[in-house]
Parts: C-alpha cells; sequence; structure tokens
C-alpha cells in the first residue's frame, strides 16, 4: 500500500513562496551573467544548479536540526525554483543540435560531478555541525 501524505494549505503556500523566491533568483542570476558570448556556454544554468544543489545538501545534512515547514520553504520550493532541469536538457539539446558535442558532453559532466561534489560536501558539513 502507498503512504500519501496529506498536503495542508499552509505547507503548499510555504512551497510557492519558496518556488517564486527561487525562480526569481534564478532569472536574476541568468540576467547577471547573460553577456554577448552568452551562446558559447550555458554558464547561469551550470551556476545555478551547482549552488541548487549545494543549498539542498545543506538542508539534508540539517534536515534533523530543521522544522518540516524550513524545509519545504528552502528545500522544495527555493530549490525547486532555482534549479532548472529541464533548462539544462534544452541547452545540452541546443548544442548537440549545433554539433557542439564536446560543449555538451563537459556541460553534462561538469553539471552532473558538480552537483553531485557541491551537495555532498555541503551534506557532510552539515551533518557535521548539525552532530556537534
Amino acid at each position: 500500500m502507498c503512504y500519501v501524505r496529506q498536503m495542508r494549505a499552509f505547507d503548499l503556500v510555504v512551497v510557492m513562496i519558496g518556488g517564486g523566491l527561487g525562480s526569481a533568483l534564478r532569472y536574476g542570476v541568468s540576467l547577471i551573467l547573460t553577456s554577448p558570448n552568452a551562446g558559447t556556454f550555458p554558464v547561469s544554468t551550470l551556476l545555478v544548479n551547482i549552488v541548487g544543489s549545494g543549498v539542498l545538501g545543506l538542508v539534508l545534512g540539517l534536515s534533523s536540526k530543521l522544522s518540516s515547514s524550513s524545509i519545504l520553504l528552502v528545500g522544495t520550493g527555493l530549490c525547486g525554483g532555482f534549479t532548472t532541469f529541464s533548462t539544462f536538457s534544452g541547452e545540452t539539446l541546443t548544442l548537440l543540435s549545433e554539433g557542439r558535442y564536446g560543449t555538451a558532453l563537459a556541460y553534462i559532466g561538469v553539471s552532473v560531478v558538480g552537483g553531485l561534489t557541491c551537495a555532498a560536501l555541503t551534506y557532510g558539513l552539515a551533518r557535521r555541525f548539525a552532530a556537534a
């Protein structure tokens, strides 16, 4: 049998607030990092996905010390709105369709390895802090 958690209206509002903030932050980063050479490499998406992975690592590592509302606000809402797998996928497809296979592979590799590494590092640091 599948367990389904009942959603509370407050939880939905908390996730919406976090998601709105995360989306606005991502948009701001894309505006700041847009340059005349913006088509060469998707730096803004790479940056938000790695930073967002690090923030989520912190949230997960501190989850024993955080309220469920804090986890929903930052982990689900903010990180969910800030990071973007769909844009990563679209940019990768664009690179591949332009025949930029090396750039696409580098983007995939740096995104996955960088995101996981950042999440693991911040998770480990947060767990040590939470245990102290």
